[in-house]
């Protein structure tokens, strides 16, 4: 059965030097984490009207594949919280990638940004809440904690993370606002 769900996604992404990947993954696992999904290929479709309008209010229109799953995801504007990203999240399993893109473009949506990066998920063996990612992209390699504002701030301390050091900015503009209709760079 394909999963859904509909939260509020409190997070903070650190960049983190890429030589630190294996002694932050060991650390992670020597804490009380399991490997919940071992590092593997993703690539996201972000989709948007041609004027824009879901990038500029700040919300995002993804479509997600990794392994066998396709995830289709809305995220919505920041809130404006400083120490922590936090944002409402509606997703769901699709069971075609194919018929979903066709959906967003009778909708009126085209695929404005497509991006791949290699993601590994640990998830804490007691508290199934916090959820820790290792993202390498093109612009770099990243730690994402994800659960409550307090455990975030807890394992980030246990891990030799400082919170003062996350990055705000999305993937999007980390890797640069770029659109794949037509070939055109925007």
């Amino acid at each position: 059965m394909p999963e859904s769900k509909c939260s509020t996604e409190t997070e903070i992404k650190i960049r983190i030097p890429e030589r630190s990947l294996d002694s932050l993954r060991k650390k992670i696992l020597a804490n009380g984490f399991r490997r919940k999904s071992s590092r593997s290929l993703e690539t996201n479709t972000l989709f948007d009207y041609e004027d824009q309008r879901i990038y500029r209010e700040g919300s995002a229109v993804r479509l997600r594949s990794y392994g066998n799953r396709t995830i289709l995801t809305w995220k919505g504007p920041l809130h404006p919280e400083r120490n922590l990203k936090i944002r409402e999240e509606i997703e769901t399993e699709v069971a075609s990638m194919q018929s979903a893109i066709q959906i967003l473009e009778r909708l009126g949506l085209y695929p404005a940004l497509e991006y791949s990066k290699f993601r590994e998920t640990f998830e804490y063996e007691s508290n199934d809440r916090v959820e820790i990612c290792l993202d390498e992209t093109s612009a770099g390699s990243f730690i994402e904690i994800e659960g409550s504002g307090d455990d975030i701030a807890h394992f980030a301390g246990i891990l030799g993370l400082n919170i003062k050091d996350q990055v705000r900015a999305s993937y999007v503009e980390l890797l640069g606002r770029v659109t794949v209709k037509n070939g055109e760079n925007k």
